[in-house]
């Protein structure tokens, strides 16, 4: 479930949770004191939250009386030509005093985007598909195709020419609409997801026709995705993807990697999770927020989990937490961690579901997942410890994890460890002797509620 953040246009980074404002703050002055027209590119990862940013960001610019336009490629990839969607953004900012210079630029785009060729051997097929003598047709098709071809050759110099007069009142249009000198900022969202050839178009176009004065592009791109694009329209994954992008960006700009805990202090607020930690379940097992938002920092202290997954475990989580009843126990660490494993390890997970691991195979899936410092150890080691304990008494019950040492009195772990031993020998004695109903709290069980297909 995705929810969108509210964006006050007189205030729009006041419920920003990221602190983003300062980025903002940064890439306007980049605009405002470059009006000779350039291309950046906003690029980071799907998820990070490049959409809403860019959005904040829009007001802002309007806010300082720039003139704005927010084009979002992936929902109007429907449209074959890309001159046309690029100009169809600028006709809503069409002024009174400039209308008759955007009608130029209208006329002039038509000719620049005209295919002639392809229309005209069509048209010609068809006039003569009907006659008997295919041989004449063959040879009239010929002469004419001579004819075309001709045609075509002026009609390119013609476009040449057009092409040049088409950036001339472009840019007479744009330095009669924008406001007091500022660059009309054009931000162009989703490209990276848009068909690879309709991305592929819309840079070309901007960069042929659309690169004059006052006019600043904003690429809010994943910028490896639309490598991969560029690779798919040429056909060859041994392509320059990169060198090919920087014919089109002038500027490359990354926000920040977010701060998680910031974020999922947020989310736990927006998704009320104090109704279901402390109030709500009074049989959860380590109950309190403090617990619930640790495991959460340690989970989400990666750069490879973007705010988009993040989001996508929290409401998850909440999701779970609404259809359980209220006297079972929950085992918060446990919890977030399967479904931490569920959206972002799958695999790893149906391993677990479907009881196709050994104790090792576990513990070295937990290795290539987990790493961890002196102030993790202790989570990672709860967490190695949880999944052992509990998957232990789902395959094989009367396994033991570790057995009393007579001869040094000493209780001793008889698997494998991770990343400590002794943490992991603690861990496994209080879970062991703490005597949660397994039957009530198996591991099946918590999948099974995880998994949304039962209460209990």
């Amino acid at each position: 479930m995705k929810h969108e953040i509210g964006i006050e246009k007189e205030s729009p980074f006041e419920n920003c949770k990221l602190n983003r404002k300062i980025y903002a703050e940064v890439l306007t002055e980049v605009v405002k004191n470059n009006n000779q027209g350039f291309v950046m590119s906003l690029n980071n990862k799907w998820g990070t939250g490049k959409t809403t940013f860019v959005k904040m960001w829009q007001y802002h610019l309007e806010n300082q009386d720039f003139q704005t336009i927010n084009f979002n490629a992936w929902e109007n990839d429907f449209e074959d030509n890309a001159l046309t969607a690029l100009l169809g953004e600028l006709k809503p900012i069409v002024k009174p005093h400039t209308e008759s210079v955007f009608n130029n630029v209208l006329e002039k785009g038509l000719i620049i985007s005209k295919h002639i060729l392809p229309i005209l051997v069509k048209s010609l097929i068809e006039k003569y598909i009907d006659t008997k003598n295919l041989k004449e047709s063959l040879i009239n098709i010929t002469d004419e195709a001579k004819d075309i071809f001709k045609n075509e050759v002026d009609e390119y110099l013609h476009r040449k020419e057009s092409i040049i007069e088409f950036k001339t009142y472009l840019s007479q249009f744009v330095a009669n609409t924008v406001n007091n000198d500022k660059p009309l900022v054009f931000i162009i969202d989703e490209l990276d997801r848009c068909r690879p050839n309709y991305a592929v178009s819309l840079l070309e176009q901007i960069k042929h026709f659309f690169s004059v004065p006052n006019i600043v592009f904003v690429l809010s791109i994943d910028k490896e995705q639309l490598e991969y694009a560029i690779k798919g329209v040429y056909g060859n994954d041994n392509i320059d993807s990169e060198e090919y992008l920087r014919r089109f960006i002038d500027i490359e700009y990354s926000l920040p990697a977010p701060d998680g805990k910031t974020f999922s202090e947020y989310l736990y607020q927006y998704y009320n999770f104090a109704e279901f930690f402390e109030e709500k379940h009074s049989q959860m097992i380590g109950n309190d927020k403090d617990t619930f938002l640790r495991i959460c920092f340690y989970l989400f202290d990666n750069e490879s989990v973007t705010l988009r997954q993040q989001e996508k475990i929290f409401a998850h989580v909440s999701a779970v937490l609404k259809t359980c009843r209220d006297n079972r126990q929950l085992f918060p660490l446990l919890f977030v961690t399967l479904i931490y494993l569920k959206v972002l390890h799958q695999k790893f997970y149906n391993s677990i579901k479907s009881k196709s691991l050994s104790i090792d195979n576990l513990q070295a899936n937990l290795t290539k997942i987990f790493t961890y410092d002196k102030d993790s150890l202790r989570i990672i080691v709860g967490i190695e410890a949880n999944l052992i304990f509990f998957y232990n008494n789902f395959i094989s019950p009367n396994n033991n994890l570790f057995e009393y040492n007579q001869t040094n009195n000493k209780d001793e772990l008889i698997i494998n460890f991770c990343y400590d031993a002794n943490l992991l020998l603690q861990n496994l004695n209080n879970l062991e002797n703490s005597h949660y109903d397994l039957q009530v709290n198996s591991i099946e069980k918590i999948i099974a509620r995880i998994d949304l297909i039962s209460r209990d």
